[in-house]
């Protein structure tokens, strides 16, 4: 099978996804994201949990990488 994906470079899916929570008043902790592409790299820094599809370019990889290396296991819940 083969595809053909034409993107936009400047463009990403973060804006979209943005005004959807405002409009359904949802947290950007509260969101999952799955990306393989150029334009979901913008996505990981803002939502709660981001995922890199296996195929996924090793940039988006390696952005997903870092937030789950430096930002989710480095932070230690605690309960007061």
């Amino acid at each position: 099978m083969m595809g053909l994906e034409m993107v936009n470079p400047n463009i990403s899916k973060w804006p979209a996804i943005k005004s959807l929570l405002a409009e359904f008043q949802i947290k950007p902790n509260e969101v999952v994201t799955i990306g393989d592409g150029h334009n979901d790299i913008e996505m990981p820094p803002h939502v709660g949990i981001d995922v890199a599809m296996g195929n996924a370019s090793e940039k988006v990889k390696a952005a997903a990488e870092f937030i789950e290396r430096y930002l989710i296991k480095s932070y230690k819940p605690y309960a007061i």
